[in-house]
C-alpha cells in the first residue's frame, strides 16, 4: 500500500520513521507460517457485531471468532461527565468546569476514571485544577 514517513525532534536528537500503512500482508505470512492458536482480546476489537475490519486490517482470513459479552453493566455501574462547551482547553472556563465535574465525581461513593484525550491538557490540568 504505502509507507508514512515522520521526523520527531527533543531537543538536539532528530528522528526519522517510516511506518507501513498496512500491516495486512506481513501479519498474514505470520499466520500462515506458523501453526499456532492466536487469540485477540480488547474491549475495542469487533465492529458492528463482527471482528472483519479488524481481521482485514490484519491479513487474518477464515478465523474463528467469538464474543464475549461483559458482565458489567456500563449503563447501571457507570457514570459518563462530559464538558457541554466546547471551550479551548486551556481556557479558565474549560478548567472551571472540569475541576467542577472532577470533583463532582470525587464525592461520589465510586471510584472514577479522568480520561483526557489532549496530551498538553494533563500539565494544565496537573498545574491548576489540582488543589
Amino acid at each position: 500500500m504505502g509507507y508514512c514517513y515522520w521526523y520527531e525532534g527533543n531537543g538536539r536528537q532528530f528522528g526519522l520513521h517510516i511506518t507501513p500503512l498496512t500491516v495486512a500482508d506481513k501479519f498474514g505470512a505470520q499466520l500462515e507460517a506458523k501453526e499456532a492458536a492466536w487469540i485477540f482480546t480488547s474491549a475495542t476489537l469487533e465492529v458492528s457485531g463482527t471482528f472483519n475490519h479488524f481481521c482485514q486490517r490484519l491479513g487474518i482470513e477464515d478465523a474463528t471468532q467469538k464474543i464475549l459479552l461483559s458482565p458489567f453493566n456500563y449503563s447501571e455501574q457507570s457514570l459518563t461527565l462530559c464538558a457541554s462547551i466546547f471551550a479551548e482547553y486551556k481556557s479558565d472556563e474549560y478548567i472551571k468546569l472540569t475541576r467542577r465535574n472532577v470533583i463532582a465525581c470525587d464525592r461520589s461513593k465510586y471510584r472514577g476514571v479522568v480520561l483526557f484525550c489532549v496530551l498538553l491538557f494533563n500539565d494544565a490540568w496537573f498545574s491548576r485544577i489540582l488543589p
